[in-house]
């Protein structure tokens, strides 16, 4: 994935390794969903950085999706 600020993306790429194991595979199997994940370094809305988590195929990209789902910490 691109380089960024963020200390999160690391999770994401170990998210993606993960997810190319069998025990990925299993995960990817069971669920089925896709998810859209907005990380922002402050606050929601400003510098965000958008992965897409696709439990369908066994995927981690970065970038947008359609549906968003807002969550607050």
């Amino acid at each position: 994935m691109a380089s960024t600020d963020l200390k999160s993306a690391a999770i994401m790429d170990q998210m993606k390794a993960h997810l190319a194991t069998d025990a990925g595979k299993a995960i990817t199997k069971k669920i089925g969903l896709v998810y859209q994940i907005n990380i922002a370094p402050k606050k929601l809305g400003f510098n965000e950085e958008s992965y897409v988590v696709d439990l369908k195929k066994g995927e981690v990209t970065k970038g947008m999706r359609i549906c968003l789902l807002f969550l607050s910490v």
